[in-house]
């Protein structure tokens, strides 16, 4: 039975429940950060299969050309993780920049200067 990290023992269908909440919780900063983290793995795995191939040339000349392929793919799909990361935290900062009462204030100012402008167009003939 698995438990909590409290020690509180809990049943499977319970365990199932809390983890799926968790894994629905994740932030999208979160998910990149760890797809990063599964392609650096992905690219030493390619790397030490690249160096063995290339050791045992004789033998394993096709394989060194496959994974030198799958090394240059994965590492332009790290690349474009690491974009994503760097978009999304530039993003947050500029988020945390901006309060919702300037929104709010600015919207007023419009709304209000709309008005002026209608009263005084549609007054007089």
């Amino acid at each position: 039975m698995p438990k909590t990290r409290d020690g509180e023992v809990i049943t499977w269908d319970e365990f199932f429940k809390r983890w799926k909440a968790g894994i629905n919780g994740i932030t999208p900063l979160q998910k990149l950060k760890a797809q990063c983290n599964g392609i650096n793995i992905q690219l030493v795995g390619l790397l030490l299969g690249f160096v063995i191939s290339v050791k045992n040339y004789n033998k394993l000349w096709w394989l060194g050309i496959i994974l030198f392929g799958g090394l240059v793919v994965t590492g332009v799909q790290k690349l474009g993780v690491k974009q994503q990361i760097n978009t999304i935290k530039d993003l947050d900062s500029k988020t945390k920049e901006v309060s919702l009462d300037d929104i709010f204030d600015e919207v007023e100012d419009k709304i209000s200067k709309e008005e002026i402008t209608l009263n005084t167009k549609g007054g007089k003939k």
